[in-house]
């Protein structure tokens, strides 16, 4: 089994932010806040965290 490093913590982290930045400036994205968020706050972060997890999830299945 392969253990997850501080490296991939650190990337991932750098990761999360820097989509958020991308998201949260990106006028599409701001509709989609707007429409489906329902007052959420916490809507973008919650959006990446997401995105994120799902394709380190189809990453690690692609290495089995």
């Amino acid at each position: 089994m392969e253990k997850v490093t501080k490296e991939f913590f650190d990337n991932y982290k750098g990761l999360y932010q820097r989509l958020l930045i991308e998201f949260n400036q990106d006028k599409a994205f701001q509709l989609i806040i707007e429409n489906y968020s329902n007052g959420d706050v916490h809507f973008a972060e919650n959006f990446v965290k997401k995105l994120l997890g799902q394709i380190v999830f189809l990453y690690f299945i692609q290495k089995k």
